[in-house]
């Protein structure tokens, strides 16, 4: 445990991510449709 604010940090950011990764895929998926 070298770096104990690294904790919070992913704890913020995993949503962010999981909310981002969850946009580009539906995002992919319009993009792939329509064409």
């Amino acid at each position: 445990m070298g770096a104990p604010r690294l904790s919070p940090m992913v704890a913020n950011w995993t949503p962010v991510l999981i909310l981002l990764s969850s946009v580009g895929s539906s995002w992919a998926v319009t993009w792939v449709a329509s064409k």
